[in-house]
């Protein structure tokens, strides 16, 4: 009978919980449902009453609903549904009111210096405290006051009267107990209760009274903790917990379609370290319905009841949560110093020891570099020496960029008798080659890289250094020795060079993170960083928050531009040249020679182009800065303008070397693939220059396995 009246009726358009007044649209929408019910005849069944409201709700409203813990007698019931929903929605009213009113309250009590409210109370709203006259107050009744002891029922403070209790005649929904809240449920604290059910039930309330937004909601009652998103499944709205701590991805099985599951070797592991075996999992796309961004993921199906969760791989691809780097880099302090292990100095005995005087210092300099000494001694990096000392080096006192001053040792007479451990510092060209799949970079700096390592005591002694403030030794490693680097770059490849994609030059660290798309590089970025920043919590190495530079598509290092697609000139190296004036002495030119040879490898034919400028570095050839100079110099700035992108060398690949040759210099360039990946040229020797063409064009071109290509017509290839 009620399906053939249902069938007469049109049915109530379904619930809005996205747009406009959430709570004018619940109003209008229950009018319309009471009245369908009341005319179709439904009202005499209960159960009939709630498949229909659960049908025009939409499938938003359906989810809430599996999300409550429904007792036996509960179930099928409208009414006891009602009251349930109302009452849980009543107690976090509650709870929100009474922070709003702790805050207004504290501000009474620092007027007038009691702590009778510093904990949550709670009252009625129309007999909230008023502000009053001490005198006043205290002639208040014993029945009126607030007991100063929590309520064994709700877990607030009120009148010592049931009826003022928020929790009287409530059901509480886990533990099948009645007049009290689940924060006082005795049998809620004596079972094993999972997490995810508050989490659920916290996401149900914000969902029913409408505190969410359209893509990310907070509890009121989660403290802040539990955020989640609403992403489209299946042409179905699927909320989904944000975990940045979960590995995988989890969606309950009523989403899923049984064609779409397949077999899963997963186990999952749940907080309490209970494993659970899935159903199986799915590779679908998620859709934001804010913005439209959509991505593929893989989905573990799991039981319904359990939580729809995001990973942090997948919500980092969606752009949900930008994870903060700041956290992973060292938090410096100002006396504290990394530490990277112990080592000893070892001398030739046979070269005799010295003892030098101590520099003059300038007025001006005197008090900067007396706070600097004391303040590297209250840190014990410099050691006060009263005794005598067989080993006496002079100071250096250096400015740096930032304006500081920096106290370095001037060790010339030691670094004679110093023997090497000798250790191959690794160099850019090193590098660059295997950053060839990396699409995302990430640059740190190590803070106060020398001062890691440890002297010993008679190490520390040779390193003592006199200042016009007395003589102090050096308990870490020193700028200015001539083994200060190798040691440093040994100790620190010791400690991070077995991390993959990770590569240190100095106290430079580049982490390359690679992958077939940029959110794959991304991700892979992050999880070497995590290493990363675990390896130096683990051999105390401090990094410079100051200098680092986190998931870029581009860094500097060294002078150079790394990027996806290869390697640049730095423009800070080019704006140099472009504003160098020009060189008015032959040290000027030797200066700006060695400035573009670094960049050598981006120029083509920069032998030829330097060759009249180098002209005026021989002997018995006066000083003349011609026009062709002048010209030259245009010419050299014009090619760092215009420098190529080098490409990364791989070894996989055919290799063609390109030569060519004038009557003053030779040129080659390295190709794979038609792209340049170094460029190449030098002056020819006076001697050199007498040879034949075809002579300057096989000079020195030894290949294997690859291809050579020269323009003269008398090379055969």
């Amino acid at each position: 009978m009620a399906e053939a009246l249902t069938n007469t009726f049109r049915l109530p358009p379904q619930l809005n919980v996205t747009e406009g007044n959430v709570s004018e649209n619940f109003k209008k929408w229950k009018r319309q449902v009471e009245i369908y019910l009341v005319a179709s005849g439904a009202v005499k069944n209960s159960a009939y009453q709630v498949a229909i409201i659960l049908n025009c709700a939409g499938p938003n409203i359906v989810d809430i609903f599996d999300q409550i813990q429904w007792t036996e007698e509960d179930k099928i019931n409208l009414d006891k549904a009602i009251k349930t929903c109302r009452a849980y929605e009543q107690s976090n009213k509650h709870v929100k009111e009474l922070r709003e009113s702790t805050n207004s309250t504290h501000t009474v009590n620092k007027v007038t210096h009691h702590d009778k409210f510093k904990k949550k109370t709670y009252q009625p709203e129309s007999k909230r405290p008023q502000t009053r006259h001490p005198q006043s107050q205290s002639k208040t009744s014993y029945n009126t006051q607030i007991n100063n002891k929590e309520c064994n029922f709700c877990g607030y403070k009120h009148e010592r009267k049931k009826e003022k209790c928020p929790a009287w005649e409530k059901h509480a929904m886990r533990a099948k107990g009645r007049n009290h809240f689940k924060a006082k449920c005795k049998k809620i604290h004596s079972i094993s209760s999972t997490q995810s059910d508050q989490e659920e039930d916290d996401c149900w309330l914000n969902a029913i009274t409408g505190h969410t937004s359209e893509n990310v909601i907070q509890a009121i009652g989660a403290e802040s903790k539990n955020i989640s998103a609403l992403m489209n499944v299946n042409d179905c709205d699927v909320r989904f917990q944000l975990d940045s701590a979960a590995d995988v991805n989890t969606i309950c099985k009523r989403y899923i379609r049984k064609e779409q599951v397949k077999p899963s070797t997963i186990t999952l592991r749940m907080w309490n370290k209970t494993p659970m075996k899935p159903i199986g999992e799915v590779h679908l796309k998620l859709i934001n319905p804010k913005n439209g961004d959509e991505t593929m993921a893989t989905l573990v199906v799991v039981p319904n009841g359990h939580m729809n969760l995001l990973g942090l791989d997948t919500i980092r691809r969606m752009g949900l949560i930008t994870v903060n780097d700041d956290r992973f880099i060292a938090k410096v302090e100002t006396q504290k110093i990394g530490d990277l292990g112990e080592i000893t100095l070892k001398v030739d005995e046979n070269v005799p020891a010295k003892t030098l005087p101590s520099r003059k210092l300038p007025l001006s300099l005197q008090d900067d570099v007396k706070k600097e000494i004391d303040k590297l001694a209250e840190r014990q990096v410099l050691i006060p020496v009263t005794e005598p000392s067989k080993w006496v080096s002079q100071m250096a006192v250096v400015r740096k960029p930032n304006g500081k001053l920096r106290i370095c040792i001037d060790p010339q007479p030691l670094n004679t008798a110093l023997m090497r451990k000798h250790y191959k510092l690794p160099t850019l060209d090193d590098v660059i080659p295997k950053l060839a799949n990396a699409k995302i970079f990430s640059r740190l700096d190590v803070r106060e890289a020398y001062w890691h390592v440890k002297l010993d005591k008679e190490s520390s002694d040779l390193t003592t250094m006199i200042t016009p403030f007395g003589r102090y030794r050096w308990a870490r490693l020193p700028f200015g020795l001539k083994v200060s680097s190798e040691i440093f770059q040994r100790k620190l490849t010791e400690a991070l060079g077995d991390i993959e994609g990770v590569f240190t030059i100095a106290d430079d660290i580049i982490v390359a993170g690679c992958g077939r798309t940029n959110e794959e590089a991304l991700i892979d970025n992050d999880r070497k960083l995590k290493k990363l920043f675990q390896r130096c919590n683990d051999h105390n190495i401090l990094l410079n928050e100051e200098k680092k530079e986190v998931g870029l598509t581009e860094i500097t290092f060294h002078g150079h531009r790394i990027t996806r697609e290869g390697v640049k000139v730095d423009d800070v190296k080019v704006k140099a040249i472009h504003e160098m004036p020009c060189p008015t002495d032959v040290s000027g030119v030797k200066r700006l020679c060695g400035m573009v040879q670094y960049m050598a490898k981006f120029l083509p034919d920069l032998a030829n182009d330097l060759a009249p400028i180098r002209e005026l570095t021989k002997k018995d050839v006066p000083w003349i800065w011609s026009d062709e100079c002048n010209m030259a110099f245009q010419r050299v700035k014009k090619r760092l303008t215009e420098a190529p992108i080098l490409a990364y060398f791989d070894v996989n690949k055919e290799v063609v070397l390109q030569v060519d040759s004038s009557k003053s210099g030779l040129g080659a360039v390295l190709l794979q693939e038609g792209k340049p990946v170094e460029f190449a040229s030098r002056a020819l020797k006076p001697s050199e220059c007498n040879w034949a063409q075809i002579e300057k064009k096989h000079y020195q071109c030894y290949m294997v396995s690859s291809v050579l290509t020269s323009t003269h017509m008398d090379v055969k290839l």
